[in-house]
């Protein structure tokens, strides 16, 4: 779904539509002391996450973003900087409310998000999700077995799915087309903010895979409490994989990469993005087809900065 200008304010925030499911993605614009809000419907308890990616190739523009989560008296309950690939962001937390929350893009230098104090600029990809639409079967652990994600649960532009990792490794298939721009992050259900410290291991790692097998790119370590993000443009139609484990498995010097060697054990939510969503401003929020965007590199493995 695209911004509708002026969404500079938590009141006049663009509203996820009634009846959207868990999972959706807002595409937008940021300029030089702009600030977006994003409105969405949480019950307490909800585990809520939050994503920003770049739509530009990373080259293109100095894209320092920040994303902030508001309760639903519009005050700030948590930002977050850089912990997403570059100096992308992306946070979650538990609603401790129930009620219309608000989501917020702006640029380092706004930590008050009412656009001042930045200069940033570039088309971004806001993920939100609340829950899951699916289910891990346990049954998944090779690309041969894999869960297979039904495309049209990305109608509102994401899809979630919830998994518990116990030393092994899961497989998610998703029919795309070539030319999507895709996002996959993984958020550890265990972490519910930022100022409180991940209990136990929750080192996750995410492959994307081709349908024969050959490991397209993977990542690690970018988000908050170890977990993990990529974005991505496909270059051919087809069934796409997506695995999730955990640390060692599937980096450094690992010989035999995701095949569940690790000790890590997580419950998880994997959340996917695919679609076109404009980044100029129009009239009313509408749905678009899905996909179909030009070549942005591949976020790889990258540790988070101090």
């Amino acid at each position: 779904m695209p911004e509708s200008e002026a969404n500079d304010t938590f009141p006049t925030g663009n509203a996820a539509p009634a009846g959207s499911p868990p999972a959706v993605a807002f595409g937008g614009k940021l300029t030089s002391g702009n600030v977006d809000y994003f409105r969405y419907s949480v019950t307490t308890g909800n585990f809520v996450t939050l994503s920003v990616f770049d739509r530009t190739p990373a080259s293109a523009t100095d894209f320092d973003t920040l994303v902030g989560a508001f309760d639903p008296g519009g005050g700030l309950i948590i930002s977050d900087d850089d912990d997403n690939p570059g100096t992308l962001s992306m946070l979650s937390f538990t609603a401790t409310g129930s009620g219309p929350h608000g989501a917020a893009v702006s640029g380092f230098g706004d930590p008050d998000f009412n656009g001042t104090g930045h200069v940033r600029a570039g088309d971004y990809r806001l993920v939100i999700s609340t829950g899951a639409e699916a289910t891990a079967s346990g049954g998944n652990q090779t690309l041969a077995t894999a869960d297979v994600l039904d495309p049209a649960l990305l109608d509102f532009g994401a899809l979630s799915v919830e998994g518990s990792i116990d030393d092994d490794v899961h497989f998610f298939l998703l029919d795309l087309p070539a030319g999507a721009l895709v996002t996959a992050s993984i958020f550890d259900r265990d972490y519910v903010d930022a100022t409180i410290s991940p209990s136990g291991d929750n080192d996750s790692v995410l492959g994307v895979f081709r349908l024969n097998g050959s490991l397209f790119g993977f990542n690690y370590d970018v988000g908050p409490g170890g977990q993990s993000a990529i974005h991505f443009f496909t270059d051919v139609a087809g069934l796409w994989g997506f695995a999730v484990t955990g640390s060692p498995d599937g980096i450094g010097t690992d010989t035999d990469p995701f095949d569940g060697g690790h000790t890590q054990v997580f419950d998880y939510r994997l959340v996917i993005s695919a679609d076109n969503l404009l980044t100029t401003a129009v009239p009313e929020p509408a749905l678009l087809g899905l996909f179909g965007l030009g070549l942005l590199g591949l976020g790889l493995a990258r540790r988070r900065r101090g």
